[in-house]
C-alpha cells in the first residue's frame, strides 16, 4: 500500500492495516479496527474485516486514472476506506456531504495533489451515494 506521512495520522488510530482479498483483485480487507476522529464528528471505528473496493471514481471514456489516481494508490487508500465505510454504514450523525468532506480532507492529508483531489471529490459528490437527499434510495 505504500507509506503514509506520520503527521497525517493525527486523529487516527494509525495507518490502517489492510490486505488484498485472495481471489478478489479489486477488494481489500481491514485487518484491525481503525479509529477515526474528525473535527465536528464523533470518534468512530471501522471494524476489522470490513472490505472495500478502493477509490471507485467513475471513468469518463476510460481516462479517469490518467487525471486522478488509481483505485489503490497510497494517496487515496485511507480516504477510500473511510468514505466507503461511511457510505455503506450511513451513521446517523453523517450525511453524504460530510462523507465527501472527510474524503477530501484525508486525500489532502495523505499528499494527493489539490487538482487531482478536487476532481475525485467532485466525482464523489456528483455520482456517489446521496443517502440524505429526499429522492435517495
Amino acid at each position: 500500500m505504500g507509506e503514509m506521512r506520520v503527521d497525517a495520522l493525527v486523529g487516527y488510530s494509525q495507518a490502517p492495516k489492510l490486505r488484498p482479498l485472495p481471489g478478489k483483485a479489486e477488494r481489500y480487507q481491514l485487518m484491525e479496527p481503525y479509529w477515526v476522529q474528525r473535527a465536528n464528528t464523533p470518534r468512530f471505528e471501522i471494524p476489522a474485516g470490513y472490505c472495500f473496493d478502493g477509490a471507485s471514481i467513475p471513468s469518463v471514456i476510460g481516462l479517469t486514472w490518467a487525471v486522478t489516481y488509481s483505485k489503490f494508490h497510497p494517496k487515496v487508500m485511507r480516504a477510500a476506506l473511510v468514505h466507503d465505510w461511511l457510505c455503506d454504514e450511513r451513521p446517523a450523525w453523517s450525511t453524504s456531504r460530510v462523507a465527501a468532506d472527510i474524503f477530501q480532507q484525508m486525500l489532502y492529508e495523505d499528499g494527493a495533489s489539490h487538482r487531482k483531489a478536487a476532481l475525485m471529490v467532485r466525482a464523489v459528490r456528483w455520482f456517489g451515494p446521496q443517502w440524505d437527499k429526499p429522492d435517495a434510495q
